[in-house]
C-alpha cells in the first residue's frame, strides 16, 4: 500500500505488491481559535507548519514517541488557559496521554482520500 501527498506525482512500483494511491489530508474540523500546539514526532516542525492559517500562541516539541507525564499535561493545560488558547496535538500523541485529559485536548485528524475507492476494495 502506497500513499501519496497531493504534490507527489512520482509513485514508485513495487513489483507484485499492489499500489493504491490516495491523498493524505489533515482534518481541522474540531480546531478553531487561538492554539497551543505540541507533539512528540521525529520532525515536529512539519506538524507545526500545518497550522499556518491559525493563530498559534505557542508550540512545544517533545522527543519522538514521548511518554507524556501527568504533570506535563496538567502544566500545558494551565499554560494554554493563561494564553487563552486551545491545546492541540496529533491523534498519535493523544494515545500516549492519560485518558483523563483527552476531552481537554483537540487533535488534528488525518483523512485518506483514495483515488479509486471501489477498485481498492475489490482488487485483491
Amino acid at each position: 500500500l502506497v500513499l501519496k501527498r497531493e504534490s507527489d506525482d512520482n509513485v514508485p512500483s513495487f513489483g507484485d505488491i499492489p499500489v493504491r494511491c490516495g491523498n493524505i489530508k489533515q482534518n481541522f474540523e474540531s480546531i478553531s481559535g487561538r492554539l497551543m500546539v505540541f507533539c512528540g514526532l521525529g520532525y515536529p516542525q512539519k506538524f507545526f507548519q500545518i497550522f499556518s492559517n491559525f493563530e498559534v500562541a505557542k508550540t512545544i516539541a517533545f522527543p519522538d514517541h514521548y511518554p507524556y507525564k501527568d504533570e506535563e499535561i496538567s502544566e500545558m493545560l494551565e499554560e494554554a488557559f493563561r494564553l487563552r488558547a486551545q491545546l492541540v496535538t496529533t491523534e498519535k500523541d493523544l494515545m500516549r496521554i492519560p485518558r483523563k485529559y483527552w476531552s481537554q485536548i483537540k487533535t488534528v485528524g488525518v483523512d485518506i482520500i483514495w483515488e479509486s475507492p471501489i477498485r481498492f476494495l475489490f482488487d485483491f
